[in-house]
């Protein structure tokens, strides 16, 4: 009266919207003695004035080259009813891996972002374990032959479901100009 399923699940999405600033402040461009400020030699200029296309800001170019992918172990236990009593247990091993988690993300482009940027997405959960029950409590009325209490006593359940899983991966920056 059990049924055991052990399965793998892959998937792979191609062409996934992704963002590139064309208009980056030049690698270094901040240190270079031809940008700095005349009046104070020290100090660079304002970084619209050394961008590839001067005088804007961040100019944004979408593109469809992402891609994605997800691996998985899926085990699954799940025993049928006896005496009442049904309960399941599923076990998952993953890996959800890309370049961006969302069309929002907006790629580095000092560096190959097809090296820099691929790893683990923030929504990763390499485990979960998910378990369930199920218990239809006995009938009063076999007890008891009477009409009121099997209508108010009879085809009760009692169920419940426990869920346990790792977190996603923490992501750790530093920003400095």
């Amino acid at each position: 009266n059990a049924v055991l399923d052990v399965s793998y699940v892959g998937n792979v999405a191609r062409h996934l919207l992704q963002r590139r600033n064309l208009n980056v402040v030049p690698y270094g461009a901040r240190f270079q003695s031809g940008n700095a400020d005349p009046t104070n030699p020290s100090v660079a200029l304002p970084d619209n004035f050394f961008r590839p296309y001067p005088g804007y800001t961040n100019l944004t170019y979408e593109e469809h080259s992402g891609t994605s992918n997800y691996s998985g172990l899926h085990v699954n236990l799940t025993r049928q009813f006896s005496r009442g009593l049904q309960f399941g247990t599923a076990y998952t091993w993953s890996k959800s891996m890309g370049l961006t988690d969302n069309d929002n993300q907006t790629l580095p482009t000092y560096q190959s972002y097809r090296v820099w940027n691929y790893g683990k997405l923030s929504f990763d959960q390499t485990h979960k374990l998910v378990s369930n029950f199920l218990w239809e409590i006995p009938r009063l009325s076999k007890v008891v032959e009477n009409s009121v209490v099997k209508a108010v006593f009879d085809n009760w359940q009692f169920n419940g479901i426990a869920t346990f899983s790792s977190g996603t991966p923490s992501v750790i920056a530093f920003t400095t100009t």
